[in-house]
């Protein structure tokens, strides 16, 4: 619930900053907030160690990544499947640490991260 909240505050944010816009320019861009929304929500639905391979494919196949060579091979290795995978990793971790000390999200991430109270 609160990670939907916060994709949602996060995606929506920049609707909230235009000004002097159309309103047609903004249902586009509401639009696309939502489409965007929707497909990060559909990718968190998968297993967790699955879903990088699953958008390598769609990215890589689906997107015509293959057109551009071993220069979109390289990209979509790096930028879809292994950063995704070390994402999926560092999130693997903090669950485990969640699970095992029973400590507050807050602080698991100020311990593995060393990052000042929030």
């Amino acid at each position: 619930m609160l990670k939907e909240k916060l994709l949602i505050f996060f995606l929506m944010s920049n609707v909230f900053n235009i000004k002097n816009e159309n309103k047609k320019d903004l249902k586009k861009i509401n639009s696309h907030y939502k489409n965007k929304y929707n497909k990060t929500m559909i990718y968190y639905k998968f297993p967790i160690f699955i879903r990088p391979i699953f958008l390598f494919m769609y990215s890589y196949v689906l997107k015509l990544g293959f057109l551009n060579s071993w220069q979109g091979l390289v990209f979509n290795l790096f930028q879809v499947l292994w950063y995704r995978f070390l994402v999926d990793i560092n999130i693997y971790k903090i669950k485990k640490k969640l699970k095992s000390e029973k400590l507050q999200f807050k602080k698991v991430i100020n311990n593995m991260y060393g990052f000042p109270k929030i």
